[in-house]
């Protein structure tokens, strides 16, 4: 109530009911209508007139839901169509044997888990080359002007590259770190990405691997797309700082979080295979996706910066960038994406690009293909036969057993470590182990797989290489010719690739270059630089700076050949041309990488004006001299033409070969510029304006042209007068050197250019006599080294053989020892039976005689007779 009374508001005094108002009040209630309007008629808000504005607060929350449910979806569709690029790239990691889950080979203890390295070799030899071409230490920037060459276009142009240079190796550390990143990784992805930024007034960029970069299945490149999906998982605090900064809108709420990281792609679990690192799982930075979206949209008359003037109505769908947060599925940010210095007479709109694809080798689509694709099945082919041929020499060294059942460690199994000493059980009565058990006949690393792995790994590396390697083992003996058809049939792939780097490179700087038109604090830059390094201004209008990198030449070994072939080209073929060798020199020193090269060259100074008698001495040197405009013409030709015109100096002989052709020149020189001077003093003198002035004030030439005319008859008659001094003296001069000169120069420089030419090609000829002699040579020790491994492997066959022979010989003696053992025991047993039955039988008839005495006995009382059974007691006298 305090405030209503304060203020006198909603106090019902004040209140006067229409049928009361005066003619006041109903114009002063009009003119409050007029001002404020019907809510319901409200256009767009002012805010949204600001070009580079956050769109998401000014719209419609159920508007935002829709949109937002619509590019979700899209997105996950798109992410779909790419799920099979994800396994081929992680396939790619795996290939590379960086993360020790390498597909392949067999399952038994102790098997050999090595992986080739070709796919790794070839990454990391691209990537290194990649960079040393793009990024040399002196930065990667330089300048090119093509047309309207000014001293004040070149002053611009020199400003944009040391500050481009400087912004790219010192302002901006993580530009050649992520660009190296990417650069390692664009051999196995084939399509790798970089996201550029303007952030604490500098440039800055990001790299963005294919597995977070979704496009649509129709697209048919990457810039073509009319929707881009870049997958970003931020943090708590980077959301908030971004909510905070006004980069994200404030719907959502950073603290709540999925309680698990996101899903990772099958690419980035093999990437965190090989980084030795995996997700905890909790989730304690709090972590949420969110999907940067490069669309083009309609939004049908709510973007007022998107409607027509006159119509007022939608002029289209139009590139925006759209983030989305996927957890709350809400609209975090809506920019406007078309560059509004380029707007078309029509409305048509230009897209501006903030990220930029490297490809590796094109293909029909937006990705490109890459070594994976290239020379995976020779990589894995690879693995399997180094694997084959490592495990063979385990097993060799290492062999299985084949053992009789029935010992006392029967269903047990004696693991014996190298010179370890163990202790073995065997069946009773057994006295050698070799009876128990046999070794099984492993072969040897067979020669011919291991040749199948050297012409496989060839094949593998002549995907994409070069003849640097065969240049280099030739030398210096290999002819120049030779040497450039090489490196023109080995470097076509590599050449192509390179071309490639070299225009996404040129597409990085236009953008560096757009971001610093549009954002370039100069203040700043000054401060830390110390230096007016550049301006703003500078960067408008066409781009005259590109890439360091030449496309056509990317080794130092091309460099230095067509160095060597213009020096000798320069010596052998062109001595008569006035070369200038310090700049040669300079350019040689600099291809060799020479440290300090500039302190080992004189130092050129700069032509300064001197007076004609130093000029005379420095001609007769053969050292050029230079005229200049503020000089007095007609005494320098007249000291000149003296000189030349003496008879111990010009007219001699001895000075006229290095004299005459630079003094000829050089009194050139000094009559053009006379006549220069000497017309614009008499131009001056008519009009009592210079030149220039009259010009400018008549805004044209045609005033200036008549001027001229009307001057020109007298400046002839100045002139015939100045030709009688002049001619008669270059005439004579010209006369000398001719004498001294040879009669026809042209016939004996093409005469010498042919003859260098036909010793060139004798000297390519001859050797590549040589070269095919030795390419014979070689072939012959190839095929010898190819017999002897033939035989080589033939008598490994034989000892093999052998052995399996051996083997087979010590089964049969054994077996035939063992029949004649059983023999020897049955025979034992057979004289044994037979002494037994012999033994019983005795005893049974010594019991039958013993029975019958002991009858006789019961009988008589008297022993009987054996022989004929008869008692003795009934043997008679005589008997």
């Amino acid at each position: 109530m305090a405030l209503e009374q304060e203020f006198d508001v909603g106090s019902p005094t004040n209140i006067v009911p229409i049928d009361e108002m005066t003619d006041e009040d109903a114009l002063l209630m009009a003119e409050i209508e007029e001002v404020d309007g019907d809510p319901a008629d409200e256009g767009p808000a002012p805010e949204m007139q600001e070009f580079e504005v956050n769109l998401v607060p000014f719209m419609d929350e159920a508007d935002l839901g829709r949109l937002a449910e619509k590019l979700i979806g899209a997105a996950e569709r798109d992410k779909e169509s790419t799920t099979k690029r994800d396994e081929q790239y992680a396939e790619g990691v795996r290939r590379s044997g960086l993360g020790k889950d390498a597909p392949g080979g067999p399952a038994f203890e102790g098997a050999s888990e090595v992986v080739h390295p070709l796919i790794a070799e070839a990454c990391v030899d691209f990537g290194a080359m990649m960079m040393k071409e793009l990024f040399p230490p002196d930065g990667p920037v330089k300048v090119k002007m093509i047309d309207d060459v000014t001293e004040e276009r070149s002053e611009a142009a020199d400003r944009k590259r040391k500050h481009l240079n400087y912004q790219i190796t010192t302002q901006s550390p993580g530009f050649i770190d992520a660009h190296e990143q990417m650069a390692i990784q664009l051999g196995l992805g084939g399509s790798q990405y970089i996201i550029h930024y303007w952030e604490n007034g500098g440039p800055r960029c990001e790299f963005v691997p294919v597995d977070r970069v979704w496009l649509p299945y129709s697209a048919s490149s990457f810039r073509a797309a009319r929707r881009r999906t870049i997958v970003w998982d931020l943090s708590a605090s980077v959301v908030k700082e971004r909510i905070r900064g006004g980069m994200y809108a404030d719907v959502i709420d950073p603290d709540v979080a999925p309680s698990s990281e996101p899903t990772d792609s099958k690419s980035q679990q093999a990437q965190d295979k090989v980084q030795g690192v995996q997700p905890s799982g909790n989730n304690e930075d709090g972590e949420r996706r969110i999907y940067q979206m490069y669309v083009w949209h309609d939004f049908e008359g709510l973007d007022p910066l998107a409607t027509d003037e006159e119509t007022g109505e939608s002029v289209g769908d139009i590139p925006y960038i759209i983030a989305v947060d996927v957890l709350e599925r809400k609209i975090l940010a809506i920019y406007r994406n078309w560059d509004k210095e380029k707007v078309s007479q029509f409305g048509d709109v230009e897209e501006v690009h903030w990220v930029v694809d490297w490809n590796f080798i094109p293909w029909k689509g937006p990705y490109a293909v890459g070594f994976p694709h290239l020379i995976g099945s020779i990589s894995a082919a690879l693995t399997g036969a180094l694997r084959s041929l490592l495990n063979s020499a385990h097993i060799a060294n290492f062999p299985g057993l084949v053992r009789l059942k029935g010992g006392r460690n029967s269903g047990d199994t004696e693991r014996i470590n190298p010179t370890e000493n163990v202790e073995v059980s065997t069946t009773g009565g057994a006295d050698d182990i070799r009876k128990l058990a046999m070794p099984l006949p492993y072969p040897q690393p067979n020669t011919v797989l291991f040749s199948l792995l050297g012409f496989l790994t060839d094949v593998g590396k002549g995907v994409v290489t070069t003849s640097e390697e065969k240049i280099a083992e030739a030398g210096n003996n290999m002819p120049v010719g030779t040497a450039m058809a090489l490196l023109e049939s080995g470097s076509k792939v590599t050449s192509s690739i390179m071309g490639r780097m070299h225009r996404s490179m040129a597409a990085t700087l236009s953008i560096l270059a757009r971001m610093n038109r549009d954002y370039l604090d100069e203040e700043r830059a000054y401060g830390e630089t110390g230096l007016d390094i550049a301006r703003r201004a500078d960067y408008e209008g066409p781009t005259d700076i590109q890439p360091v990198s030449d496309p056509n030449i990317f080794s130092e070994t091309q460099r230095l050949i067509v160095m060597q072939e213009t020096v000798r080209v320069a010596k052998e073929m062109f001595p008569e041309l006035n070369w200038d060798w310090d700049a040669m020199a300079r350019r040689f020193l600099s291809h060799l990488k020479t440290p300090n090269a500039e302190e080992l060259l004189p130092r050129k100074p700069k032509p300064q004006p001197t007076d004609p008698v130093q000029e005379n001495v420095a001609l007769a040197l053969g050292e050029m001299q230079q005229a200049f405009p503020d000089q007095i013409h007609e005494a320098h030709l007249r000291v000149h033409l003296s000189f030349l015109a003496n008879p111990l100096f010009g007219g001699s002989k001895m000075f006229a070969g290095k004299l005459i052709p630079g003094m000829l020149e050089h009194v050139k020189d000094h009559l053009l510029m006379w006549y220069e001077a000497t017309m614009k003093a008499a131009m001056t003198a008519m009009t009592g304006f210079p030149p220039e002035v009259m010009a400018e004030a008549t805004q044209g030439t045609d005033q200036l042209a008549a001027t001229q005319a009307q001057v020109h008859p007298k400046f002839d008659e100045m002139a015939a007068q100045q030709g009688q001094i002049v001619l008669p003296v270059v005439e004579a001069a010209m006369n000398l050197l001719e004498q001294v000169s040879p009669s026809d120069g042209t016939e004996i420089i093409q005469a010498q250019a042919q003859a260098a030419l036909q010793d060139v090609e004798s000297k390519d000829r001859e050797r590549q006599g040589k070269l095919a002699l030795q390419d014979r040579e070689n072939e012959r020790k190839a095929a010898e080294r190819a017999e002897e491994a033939a035989q080589r492997a033939e008598v490994e066959e034989a000892k093999v053989d052998q052995k399996d022979e051996e083997l087979d010989l010590r089964a049969e003696e054994a077996a035939i020892r063992a029949d004649q053992a059983d023999e020897d025991r049955e025979s034992r047993e057979a004289v044994e039976l037979e002494k037994l039955d012999v033994a019983v039988e005795l005893n049974d008839d010594d019991n039958r005689t013993a029975l019958e005495i002991a009858r006789m006995r019961d009988r008589g009382g008297n022993p009987g007779n054996l022989k004929d059974g008869s008692s003795f007691s009934t043997r008679q006298p005589g008997d």
